[in-house]
């Protein structure tokens, strides 16, 4: 396939759906950069709350949704998978830190 190929295809499916040709884009000179400082104040961190990095995952407090059965379009293969439903974590402060997942 070749330039003129892909021209006549584009044509075609321009003119089947009503849309103008284009014409080429003009000629532009490039932008100039700039270079800019932030002003916004330095945000201070407040006492309490938040997760203090890293996290280490408790060890045997997994918690799973019911298993759930998924078969191919052709009804030939199937597969059991568990969606995770709760995992535990302690973070670096010890504290404990418990994400919640929804069975989707």
């Amino acid at each position: 396939m070749n330039k003129s190929d892909v021209e006549d295809i584009i044509s075609l499916i321009r003119r089947r759906a009503g849309l103008p040709k284009l014409e080429p884009a003009k000629e532009r000179q490039p932008i100039a950069g700039k270079s800019s400082v932030s002003t916004t104040k330095e945000i201070t961190p407040s006492s309490g709350g938040g997760i203090a990095s890293p996290l280490t995952e408790t060890p045997s407090t997994r918690e799973t949704h019911p298993i759930k059965i998924i078969t191919s379009s052709d009804g030939i293969l199937t597969h059991e998978y568990k969606n995770i439903k709760k995992l535990t974590f302690t973070d670096a402060d010890t504290a404990e830190v418990v994400i919640n997942r929804e069975d989707v």
